[in-house]
């Protein structure tokens, strides 16, 4: 299985940003944006790749990255399709994950990239939960019958349902026969939905559902700059040990990521595992238990309780770091469940 990613387009939607240079080259935290395609890739294991990109940032590309990756180059702006269809003398025959440049994911891709090596034909889709509708009116965003994708319909007036289709696409090698076969869309572009709606109708589309973060940097300087936010927050990427699992959602569909990941957890003593927020050590919810239970709300206000009167003032406290650690006392919504068991 082989990597491409994508990153070519004029990026007017950035300007005044990318009038010097192209899009995916502006940092989001502390590297180039694309870097973060690449890295996820390759922590999915996926390590061989080609990087796409237009003609004029070619050598920016390689300047950054160097000769680890193969490198294509896209005369136009063409549509996402046309530059995925550059790729065929590269793939070889074999499977391709294809990743738009622009799109940062707040965990892991492992579990998408681990269903797709188990698929048997056709493709693969990861969606994400979108909850403003105008946002998804700029989306592409499928309708799910019974399970099933029935149809994605590209930038809808009126969304069909509440999840889009992100930028990662897993694809059989006979997509390259697909992608020669399409008609340029109304903006003369090969479009990328019309490969995926091939699969739809030939049914062997399957998807996955990203249930962190997911943005899309180069949508607007807006969505930029929010992206940017929320990468250098901390333990953006944290997860749980049993992130990489997948559970049951309809169907063919399955959770890729069970985690929120800006969230932090912590254990009882019980073992139950509790979620926090990070911030000024307020706590947010503490609902996860393992039987699915939820705690009640007044074991939430025990433990705001607790962390006010005990840990904070104990990170204040200039005294020694055995004065320290005996004002720590135990949590009572902590100790109540321990009890329980």
């Amino acid at each position: 299985m082989k990597g491409v990613v994508l990153a070519g387009g004029t990026g007017s939607r950035l300007d005044p940003l990318t009038r010097i240079t192209n899009k995916h080259l502006l940092p989001v935290d502390d590297r180039p944006m694309v870097m973060h395609a690449i890295e996820a890739l390759r922590e999915a294991g996926v390590t061989e790749l080609m990087v796409v990109t237009g003609g004029d940032h070619v050598k920016d590309f390689h300047g950054l990255l160097g000769d680890r990756l193969a490198y294509g180059k896209q005369e136009r702006a063409g549509g996402i399709a046309e530059a995925l269809g550059l790729a065929r003398d590269f793939s070889a025959g074999d499977r391709v994950v294809v990743m738009l440049a622009d799109n940062i994911f707040g965990g892991p891709i492992t579990q998408t990239i681990r269903n797709f090596g188990e698929q048997r034909e056709g493709a693969r889709v990861l969606l994400a939960h979108v909850r403003e509708t105008e946002h998804l009116r700029h989306l592409g965003v499928p309708r799910i019958e019974d399970g099933r994708i029935a149809e994605i319909v590209e930038k809808p007036v009126d969304p069909p349902g509440l999840f889009a289709v992100t930028g990662l696409y897993c694809y059989e090698a006979d997509v390259f026969d697909v992608i020669a076969e399409l008609e340029p869309s109304g903006r003369g572009e090969l479009e990328i939905t019309d490969v995926n709606n091939h699969y739809v109708r030939a049914g062997t589309l399957e998807f996955d559902v990203f249930e962190g973060y997911w943005g899309d940097a180069g949508e607007s300087i807006d969505a930029y700059y929010e992206v940017i936010e929320r990468v250098r927050r901390p333990h953006f990427t944290l997860r749980s040990p049993a992130a990489d699992s997948a559970a049951p959602l309809r169907g063919r569909a399955w959770l890729a990521d069970g985690d929120r990941p800006h969230e932090r957890f912590c254990r009882s003593r019980s073992g139950r595992r509790t979620s926090r927020s990070r911030a000024k050590g307020r706590f947010a919810g503490c609902t996860t238990t393992s039987a699915g239970r939820t705690t009640s709300s007044c074991a939430c206000r025990d433990v705001r309780a607790w962390w006010r009167s005990t840990v904070t003032p104990a990170r204040r406290s200039p005294r020694t770091s055995a004065t320290t650690t005996s004002r720590r006392s135990t949590c009572p919504a902590i100790s109540r469940t321990a009890s329980r068991r």
